[in-house]
């Protein structure tokens, strides 16, 4: 029987592995880094474990109110035509080949 497994699936083996061990993963990032060494030296995996950083809790209390979408029959504004120059000629429409 043969097993092939690929790198993301190393890279989860090695999490479980670490986690076992009694590292607390949970709010961590985990970069796995593989370096092929030479002959017997084989290939070697790097851990880093890094703390995610804590996001800025909200002290708004409107901030933290959910958005309502309220559905209106009115037309959306459209923008305003942007005013031609009067030293410029208004653009003429192109021609077509086949007409």
């Amino acid at each position: 029987m043969q097993i092939t497994l690929r790198q993301p699936e190393i890279e989860q083996a090695l999490k479980q592995y670490v986690s076992q061990k009694g590292f607390n993963l949970d709010g961590k990032s985990v970069a796995v880094d593989f370096t092929a060494g030479r002959k017997e030296a084989g290939l070697t995996a790097d851990i880093s474990i890094e703390d995610l950083p804590q996001l800025p809790a909200m002290e708004d209390e409107a901030a933290k109110t959910p958005l309502t979408l309220v559905a209106s029959n009115e037309p959306a504004v459209a923008a305003a035509p942007a005013e031609v120059a009067a030293d410029q000629p208004a653009e003429t429409p192109a021609k077509s080949l086949f007409s």
